[in-house]
């Protein structure tokens, strides 16, 4: 349970980082763009964070709703 906590607590802070990024019009960073420069990439992110708090993004993460009622295991 342990590693799943922290594996939610790893995306969550990517995902605020991802945000954050996007709040403040920054570029975004490298890992979350494609790095060829051949290919011509429009595309649009959008994270749930605008929509829940730090505690339900990552209740979301440990268990998901598309779970729900299979009881999840790990």
């Amino acid at each position: 349970m342990a590693a799943r906590r922290k594996k939610a607590d790893r995306l969550y802070r990517e995902a605020v980082s991802l945000q954050d990024d996007l709040d403040k019009g920054k570029k975004l960073k490298k890992r979350y763009e494609i790095g060829n420069d051949l290919i011509e990439a429009h595309i649009t992110l959008q994270t749930k964070l605008t929509r829940m708090t730090g505690e339900e993004a990552r209740k979301f993460i440990l268990d998901p709703p598309w779970t729900e009622g299979k009881g999840s295991s790990a």
